[in-house]
């Protein structure tokens, strides 16, 4: 599995060169794939010290969390603060899938039995969280 890594701009050493950060980690980031060169202070989502896409700040800090959160996971730590936003909703297909999903006929607005009962087991494991919390 690949993963990428959001990291922000700390020094601009050319226009496909950067200096990045994030949580104490700095790295030598080639941004020539990027339509614009970044900014100091820009985020970047990086594999493998290549800057594949330019990132807002807030599409960052969810792409971090969601990361922070397997590692808690993996660790047996709690995590769901850091995936709040997810813990009571329906997961969505992006936008730009959900057409050609519905062309397929795989869109469905009725959850299936598998996708009810997972989401019940989710929702007895977050209450049993947030009653062992208290």
């Amino acid at each position: 599995m690949c993963l990428g890594l959001p990291l922000q701009v700390t020094t601009v050493l050319s226009d496909t060169v950067c200096v990045c950060s994030a949580d104490g980690d700095s790295r030598k980031i080639n941004t020539a794939l990027l339509e614009e060169p970044p900014q100091h202070g820009d985020w970047v989502l990086v594999h493998v010290d290549i800057a594949i896409r330019a990132l807002s700040a807030a599409e960052a800090q969810q792409i971090g969390n969601a990361l922070r959160a397997v590692t808690a996971a993996a660790s047996g730590n709690a995590y769901e603060h850091l995936i709040a936003d997810l813990v009571e909703r329906e997961p969505e297909l992006p936008a730009h899938l959900r057409s050609s999903a519905s062309e397929e006929g795989h869109a469905s607005s009725k959850p299936t039995k598998h996708q009810q009962s997972h989401q019940e087991l989710h929702q007895e494991i977050h209450q049993k969280r947030l009653q062992t919390e208290k």
